[in-house]
């Protein structure tokens, strides 16, 4: 026939596979993503009723994590619920948090909870609620690069707030050596 075009069988099924190819990789993007909204939702309602009751409260019920406090970053618009956990398993869902002396570390995924951290400046506020207890106020005073492979613990000083990702932020894959590391210090009131 004049004007009509015949499809060979091997290019319909390379172009079927190349089709399914792309949906599973954006689907997993979508999938973790949506995850980590959801759960965000989830642990605002646990936060909610924590605060409330004055007793933790499960984001789910077969969550073996819990909220242990509020995070907010005016400048970023960001208010994260943080988890009492930051396992790889509990960081699918938020920030965790460790606890040092006098200081609190939280961590975070650089491509979901704690992407913004690429954005902050030094001078920039955030806000940080323990669970039960009443929020401090702390500005960020410094920011650098820790590469574990010659420093495997981070030893904050005391009355500092540290967020930690991993470095760098556009890393194709995760879980290089690398952490950025942000200072906050409280904002003492008089």
């Amino acid at each position: 026939m004049i004007g009509s075009a015949r499809i060979h069988p091997w290019r319909l099924i390379a172009s079927s596979l190349l089709v399914l190819v792309a949906l599973a990789f954006g689907g997993q993007a979508f999938y973790l993503d949506a995850k980590a909204w959801l759960a965000q939702r989830l642990l605002f309602k646990a936060w909610e009723s924590s605060e409330q009751s004055s007793s933790v409260t499960k984001p789910w019920p077969w969550a073996d994590v819990h909220p242990a406090g509020l995070l907010e970053i005016p400048e970023q618009g960001i208010r994260q619920v943080v988890l009492n956990d930051h396992s790889g398993e509990a960081l699918a869902f938020g920030p965790g948090i460790a606890r040092g002396n006098n200081a609190v570390m939280l961590a975070g995924h650089r491509d979901s909870h704690f992407e913004f951290m690429s954005q902050l400046d030094a001078g920039d506020h955030i806000r940080w609620q323990e669970a039960g207890k009443t929020g401090k106020d702390f500005r960020i005073s410094a920011a650098y690069v820790l590469d574990t492979r010659l420093q495997e613990e981070i030893v904050p000083p005391g009355n500092t707030l540290l967020l930690v990702t991993c470095y760098p932020f556009d890393a194709m894959s995760a879980g290089g050596p690398l952490r950025y590391v942000v200072v906050a210090e409280e904002v003492l009131k008089l």
